[in-house]
């Protein structure tokens, strides 16, 4: 259930006369219980409350219909009710039918309403389906009852005009809707007459057919054209103010409306819309024009906190610092300097290539503008007088590219509501602000393909006032007419954005062909390069042209981890751009139910080499030297893939790939009809992946050899199978797919030795888990395509892959599955640095693998249960801490401060070793910190 279809529900039960009945059973319905449970809440066998007339739907809520003027009392008797505590209800509601009591146990937040305010209250008890309950969906439902009922204006005025929902008309859908968003929006605030809008169209509309149509297509008019100019229309459209900006310009089209659709609008025209909050306005609108991401609706409620972590450091925080320091002992010094910060800020521009509906540059003109007002406080103060109405901040200083035409357009709206919101806030401290009317500025947001054009076309090059009078020391660039024009070097230029999370292998064709051509003259293997990567190379070509341009991205993590770093990184650190800042992995979480969040990062990158960089690793803030691609506080160096050992290390193999449809695998509910057969059971194997090896699940494959075939086919179950196999393969759209046809009773890729035993390293594992899982399992194991093997490989190899050191490498070099590590063997294994050993180091790591194992032995369990976090046996913590203990003398004599001095140690004696491999000296920067390694 979307958060909009909650929204509806609860809205109709406080709209409709109470009936204490019925309204316990309604109000969970509305957060999605099942059908099922209520009728079994409704009948008693599922209903636990020990208070009389109570209804408990476990887990979830109390709730208690009381009598008139008695929610005090009631809410007591649910917070004293054993079986609230008992049944773990999160949520407690009382109400008479006049008032609502309701209490959030875990927030221990109580609040009280009336009951016709149930519908604005929703977000309250959001948590009943499922949602997070962030603070602004309770403080202001206004955004999410906005979204709902333009969505349903939206669905009407399409089922009533089905030609409107194509191509053809899709920008006046978005137009029309736009210019509706600011009528409503317009009368609640005075920018025009309290109520004009919506009791014209009440007046005159007729309530559907082309009568709507006249109304608002004279409304429209008359916003478009001056108060003297406007000829012959209906007097009450004359009533309406010039608009101006560009919002009511060019063509006027307005769909037909039914009585659902003029029903649906006024609707939404009876909402507080001066209540909405710009700042996310825009996502709230934009995904009523798309069905597929309605469910999306509750996204914004955590963007706020993440868009700042990319504006904060990258310009906010310094501008913050400036505005706040302390005043200078002479005042016409203060003074100067505070107007030469509100010069700077009139000279800040913000770039987002991909906008979408405008939240970056929204929160950036807020931010900005709340700036100022300190700033002109603080001149306020030392002048004595309030300063004038203007403010120095322009929203034509905020640019976009953004794909979707309605959100270009949403993005414009966004940003003039945000203006109009930011200056009253400038009137109430100051007394004075500009008229709304008519709209003057605008911000410069494009519809276009950010990959597919020359971003100096939607964002040009600052120039100066003084452009016709040659200024030393600033760069040119030349216009149309090919006139050289002087760029003005004070202006500072902020590209920020989320853009597009796709993944390098997941890229539609289209997709492909801009990353083609975004990397084109530097680097041919631009397949390895998630999407967001062009935007990093774009604002890179960008920087080379305008002066001043500092550009930081969200991105998934997986752009600074695997082989995905010495394919990009060079291209943006070697073409003297330096990391400024950077978020280590977090989580970009949605308000989506189960909606698992995005793993991201956010990097910030400059031209301006030397000085402190600041590293964010969660809450923890570090004022670095340096950056590099894998986000660590060290000098630039890329790990790449490597196809043999750096150190003296066995080889480690990928394992053995089925491909077969699951038709040679054996699920254990299956294996005794094969152990039953005495013939059979020479055939099957058992066979580990990541899970079954982390969780200690049997299972088990059949392992054919081509000698044994015919007496494999003569038993019917096993020749099903091989058949079975055969048609997948030979169905296959590959190639070398159908080529395994030929061979259906073997698995499609085998890397399988005969060995005694067999080390197995899962690709996958859980980044709880405080050391990598590494296995010791007998030979006969085959293992799957999901984890990695080593045949016969010495147990000192357990010793190092169990350590510290290597989780560390493995985190840092072969990247992550959304949090969870991924192992590499070319990536992570091969590439590790290890030091020489002697036999005596050698026998020492062997000690240390044995103890593991036995400790292992000792507690019992799965990996899963032994390496739980939060319940580790000591006995096995003590004996990982003694191998961490041996495996860290090898390297350091005088052992390790922390994390990320191990992590300095292991790519410094990386970058040594690929040094001397090469016939090199080592860069000296990564010589540092190497004294003192055994």
């Amino acid at each position: 259930m979307y958060i909009s279809d909650i929204d509806e529900a609860v809205s109709r039960i406080a709209a409709a006369p109470f009936v204490a009945d019925e309204f316990p059973f309604d109000f969970i319905a509305a957060y999605d219980a099942p059908p099922a449970t209520i009728t079994r809440i409704r009948n008693g066998t599922q209903n636990a409350s020990d208070i009389d007339g109570g209804v408990l739907w476990r887990q979830k809520l109390h709730l208690l219909v009381c009598d008139a003027g008695q929610i005090n009392e009631a809410l007591a008797r649910l917070l004293g009710s054993r079986a609230t505590a008992t049944q773990k209800a999160k949520f407690l509601l009382a109400t008479d039918g006049v008032e609502v009591a309701a209490h959030d146990i875990d927030a221990e937040d109580t609040i009280f309403f009336p009951f016709s305010e149930l519908g604005n209250r929703f977000g309250f008890f959001l948590p009943l389906a499922g949602y997070s309950r962030y603070k602004a969906a309770d403080d202001n439902p206004i955004d999410v009852k906005a979204a709902n009922r333009l969505r349903r204006l939206y669905d009407a005025l399409i089922a009533e005009n089905p030609e409107w929902e194509g191509d053809a008309k899709r920008h006046a859908m978005n137009l029309f809707m736009t210019r509706i968003i600011f009528c409503m929006f317009a009368e609640d605030t005075g920018i025009i007459p309290e109520h004009l809008f919506a009791r014209t169209i009440h007046d005159h509309g007729g309530h559907a057919g082309e009568e709507m149509v006249h109304v608002l297509t004279s409304i429209f008019t008359a916003m478009s054209i001056r108060e003297g100019e406007r000829g012959d229309m209906p007097r009450w459209a004359t009533d309406f103010p010039w608009v101006n900006g560009g919002l009511f310009a060019g063509d006027i089209e307005v769909p037909r409306f039914s009585r659902t659709a003029f029903r649906t609008l006024t609707e939404a025209a009876g909402l507080r819309w001066n209540e909405i909050n710009a700042d996310i306005f825009g996502s709230m609108i934009q995904v009523i024009v798309d069905p597929a991401h309605r469910h999306e609706t509750g996204m914004h409620y955590t963007s706020v906190p993440n868009i700042l972590k990319v504006l904060d450091p990258l310009f906010l925080d310094e501008l913050r610092t400036e505005a706040s320091r302390p005043a200078l002992a002479d005042n016409s010094r203060e003074k100067a300097r505070l107007k030469a910060l509100l010069t700077r800020l009139s000279k800040i521009r913000v770039f987002d290539p991909a906008c979408g509906s405008g939240n970056f540059l929204v929160i950036a003109y807020q931010e900005l503008r709340k700036i100022e007002r300190q700033v002109l406080d603080r001149l306020r103060a030392i002048t004595g007088h309030a300063p004038g109405i203007w403010s120095h901040i322009e929203l034509h200083n905020f640019y976009g590219i953004e794909i979707s035409d309605f959100a270009a357009e949403t993005a414009k709206l966004s940003l003039w509501i945000a203006k109009f919101q930011m200056d009253r806030a400038h009137r109430d401290m100051f007394g004075s602000a500009p008229p709304s009317l008519p709209l003057t500025d605008s911000g410069n947001i494009h519809n276009g393909n950010a990959l597919a054009q020359d971003w100096l076309g939607a964002c040009p090059a600052p120039i100066s006032v003084n452009h016709r009078q040659k200024m030393p020391n600033l760069a040119t660039a030349v216009d149309a007419h090919g006139t050289e024009e002087v760029i003005d070097g004070e202006v500072e230029t902020y590209i920020v954005g989320n853009p597009p999370y796709i993944g390098a292998r997941k890229m539609n064709d289209v997709q492909k062909a801009e990353m083609r051509t975004v990397a084109q003259g530097y680097t041919n293997k631009w397949t390895n390069i998630d999407y967001v990567g062009g935007w990093f190379i774009r604002a890179m070509q960008y920087s080379e042209t305008v002066p001043n341009v500092c550009f930081a991205f969200v991105a998934t993590n997986s752009l600074c981890q695997g082989q995905q770093v010495p394919t990009l990184w060079p291209i943006l650190l070697e073409n003297s751009l330096a990391i400024r800042f950077a978020h280590r992995s977090f989580k970009w979480i949605n308000n989506a139910p189960k909606k698992a969040g995005v793993i991201c990062v956010v990097v910030g990158m400059d031209r301006v080499h030397g000085g402190a960089r600041t590293l964010f690793d969660g809450n923890l803030r570090q004022e670095v030297s340096t950056i590099n691609a894998y986000l660590l506080p060290l000098p630039n160096i890329y790990i790449d893939e490597r196809t043999a050992a750096l150190c003296e290390l066995p080889p480690m193999d990928f394992g053995n790939m089925p491909l077969d449809n699951g038709n040679l695998l054996i699920e254990p509910a299956e294996i005794e009809d094969f152990q039953s057969d005495p013939v059979a059971s020479t055939f099957v194997r058992p066979i580990v992946g990541s899970k079954e090896a982390i969780r200690s699940i049997d299972r088990y494959c059949l392992w054919i050899e081509d000698d044994r075939i015919a007496q494999a086919l003569a038993i019917p179950e096993i020749d099903r199978r091989i058949e079975a196999t055969r048609v997948f393969r030979a169905g296959s759209p590959r190639p070398q797919t159908r080529s395994k046809a030929r061979t259906p009773y073997k698995f499609g890729e085998i890397r399988q030795r005969n060995a005694d035993h067999i080390i197995v390293v899962p690709s996958a594992s859980s980044e709880r888990r405080p050391y990598l899982p590494v296995l010791y399992m007998p030979g006969e194991t085959i293992v799957s395509n999901l984890a990695f093997m080593m045949f016969d490989a010495p147990l000192w190899t357990i010793s190092l892959i169990a350590s510290r050191m290597h989780l560390l490498w493995i985190e840092a070099v072969c990247g992550k599955l959304k949090t969870d590590y991924r192992y590499s063997n070319t990536l992570g294994w091969y590439t590790f640095p290890v030091p020489s050993m002697s036999q005596a180091d050698y026998k020492r790591l062997e000690s240390c693998a044995e103890n593991i194992l036995l400790a292992r032995a000792e507690v019992g369990g799965s990996i899963a249960e032994q390496y739980d976090p939060n319940n580790m046996h000591q006995l096995l913590i003590d004996a990982h801490t003694a191998n961490d203990e041996a495996v860290e003398s090898l390297y350091s004599g005088r052992g390790f401060r922390s994390d990320g001095d191990r992590l300095g140690h292991l790519f410094r004696r990386y970058a040594k070793l690929t040094a001397d491999e090469r016939g090199q000296e080592v860069d000296p920067e990564f010589a540092l910190g190497m004294e003192g390694a055994a």
